[in-house]
């Protein structure tokens, strides 16, 4: 597998996207996510879920007009025992609305950019059963590394970091595809596509471009 410049596609023997993780043109760019409160400096700390629920519930939107903001199917995994794909939860994702707006400082800062609903466990991505909120932050454009943090709506269930690489993409914002989107690395397991700045997308699941290119 391939990847294509920038963020626009990848190719799995064909071509079988033309836009992974492009923004739906129906939409203008807007300025981006808002902010989060001052008080939301980690969302991995238990004591800070409840401003980050909050800060969902208030200042948040998350698209998921019919024609496809989003996507939403099967989760596949490869098992290590007896290297076989193995299908796992069923799992939608969403963009917020906003996000193909963010600028780099807004992501070193840390922004909620997806919204992700599943109906059981994908442990590769850190996903409980449920509603989870994409986080990313520390992430500078000019080395392509970031955190990424799956924040569960339940309260109960630990936060958890996982890997996520940026993409570069001049166009990426005025793309023609859903803006977030799930990508099967064969041998591998889901990771996520998503829009995620006005010049870029954030691939999570990943911290380098030869795990999703081959």
């Amino acid at each position: 597998m391939t990847l294509k410049t920038g963020c626009a596609g990848i190719f799995v023997g064909v071509l079988v996207s033309a836009a992974a993780c492009d923004r739906a043109s129906y939409m203008a760019i807007a300025p981006g996510t808002a902010e989060p409160p001052d008080s939301i400096t980690n969302p991995l700390a238990a004591e800070q879920r409840a401003a980050v629920l909050q800060y969902v519930r208030e200042r948040l939107k998350f698209d998921s007009l019919p024609h496809g903001a989003g996507d939403r199917q099967r989760l596949t995994r490869r098992d290590p025992a007896t290297r076989r794909e193995v299908l796992g939860p069923i799992a939608k994702i969403l963009p917020e609305r906003h996000a193909r707006g963010n600028t780099g400082p807004a992501l070193e800062r840390g922004r909620i950019v997806g919204q992700i609903t599943t109906d059981g466990p994908y442990a590769t991505l850190g996903l409980p059963a449920g509603v989870s909120y994409l986080w990313i932050d520390s992430l500078r454009p000019t080395d392509s590394l970031g955190r990424a943090i799956v924040i569960p709506a339940d309260s109960s269930v630990p936060a958890r970091r996982v890997d996520v690489y940026y993409v570069r993409d001049p166009h990426a914002a005025h793309g023609r595809e859903p803006a977030a989107r799930w990508i099967y690395a064969e041998g591998r397991s889901e990771f996520a596509w998503l829009t995620c700045a006005t010049n870029g997308c954030c691939v999570v699941g990943v911290r380098s471009a030869e795990e999703i290119a081959w």
